[in-house]
């Protein structure tokens, strides 16, 4: 029973740090969002991207839930997206392609950090996944567009709050969605850590080390590619630097496992995140997983074939 407890209670703990700093960075936005509003600047922001987001079928306003995504984390993501779903309601097809594309680019200023600290340079790792999340996209809205698949609409699982209403509603609305999110926060950090303890990592090692050994990488790396795969690049990340600087991994190694990891982690907690706001599993995860890897291992050759790209993508 005092296990049961203690579990509980450190679970709760992680979900309380990881609730406030997104609070701090995503309040304001919302925030901003709210003043800017009465001034049409929402629908000014939202109709100079629009052209990039059309290319991948998705509604201009998207644009701003990617950004606060990037900036702020997939908790951040939803929280805007909540803020914004009055605007123009999505398909499962629109809302699994902004998903897949938040999966892959979200947190970018830690997340950019840790691989310039494994000796990738900064700005190939920020450009890397924001081209990739935005092609991912692209594929994906040409196959659901051509096939005429999940375009039907989004049962949301979330209160939809109204931007446009006075101060006092919409306050008591972002009150409602900031305690879901911590409630999601909450169930998803139990289910992980109990994820952990009965060893889902090695069921995830069996099925992933093979078609990852054809990385060049060694097994010391593949481990690393499959704690990463599966609680994240903070984490992942934080071991390989460490292997890095105890020169057990290479700089050029290092790269290829966080180019793996940029566009491939936390596959369980971040994929469930998403299917909370109605994406299907096939683009967010299968889709993912397979053009993911398919890209890295293309980087991979490229950066293990050519002296010139060694020099542009290792600091």
């Amino acid at each position: 029973m005092n296990k049961l407890l203690n579990f509980i209670l450190l679970s709760f703990k992680e979900s309380l740090l990881i609730f406030i700093n997104l609070t701090k960075i995503i309040l304001p936005i919302i925030l901003i969002l709210k003043i800017i509003e009465p001034f049409g600047l929402v629908n000014l922001i939202a109709d100079l991207l629009e052209t990039a987001m059309n290319l991948v079928g998705l509604p201009s306003y998207t644009a701003i839930v990617w950004a606060s995504a990037m900036l702020g984390g997939i908790y951040g993501g939803i929280i805007v997206l909540i803020n914004l779903w009055s605007v123009e309601p999505l398909t499962v097809a629109q809302v699994s392609i902004l998903s897949l594309m938040i999966l892959i680019a979200h947190n970018l200023p830690v997340e950019v950090s840790i691989s310039h600290k494994v000796g990738s340079n900064a700005w190939f790792s920020l450009v890397f996944r924001v081209v990739c999340a935005y092609f991912m996209g692209f594929v994906a809205f040409v196959i659901t567009d051509f096939f005429n698949i999940f375009q039907h609409a989004v049962d949301f699982n979330f209160d939809v709050v109204e931007i446009n209403n006075d101060w006092y509603s919409w306050s008591i609305s972002q009150l409602k969605s900031f305690f879901l999110i911590f409630l999601v926060i909450l169930v998803l950090i139990i289910f992980i850590n109990f994820m952990k303890k009965v060893g889902i990592e090695k069921i995830l090692h069996n099925l992933l080390s093979k078609p990852i050994s054809y990385f060049y990488l060694s097994k010391n790396s593949i481990n690393i590619v499959i704690i990463g795969l599966m609680l994240g690049i903070a984490y992942g990340g934080s071991l390989l630097i460490d292997n890095v600087n105890k020169k057990i991994v290479s700089r050029k190694e290092g790269c290829t496992v966080m180019n793996i990891l940029n566009l491939n982690h936390s596959v369980i907690e971040d994929t469930l995140l998403v299917l909370l706001v109605g994406s299907t599993l096939w683009i967010v995860l299968v889709f993912r997983i397979i053009l993911g890897l398919l890209l890295s291992f293309i980087f991979s050759l490229v950066l293990n074939k050519s002296s010139l790209a060694k020099k542009l993508f290792i600091s």
